[in-house]
């Protein structure tokens, strides 16, 4: 899931500020939601059906010690399963 990851695997339900996980310095930051793109692929055979949720991440600036972290300012996608 690339360098990030979010606190949920929910759909997102709005754009506010969220803890999202920043791998470079290995602490929960702040980030929100820039953008969900919803997919439908289709029924089971059950008649459930399939879809799919990317998000689009962007991560707070912050630091890592003194010096900017490397994962500051950072936009990332999110895929989901439903």
């Amino acid at each position: 899931m690339g360098s990030y990851e979010s606190h949920t695997n929910e759909k997102p339900q709005f754009k506010g500020n969220q803890p999202v996980f920043c791998n470079w310095c290995q602490q929960w930051k702040h980030g929100h939601i820039v953008k969900t793109i919803h997919h439908e692929i289709g029924t089971t055979e059950h008649g459930t059906d399939v879809d799919t949720t990317d998000v689009k991440w962007k991560i707070h600036k912050h630091q890592k010690g003194d010096d900017p972290c490397k994962g500051s300012d950072k936009t990332f996608w999110e895929h989901n399963e439903n």
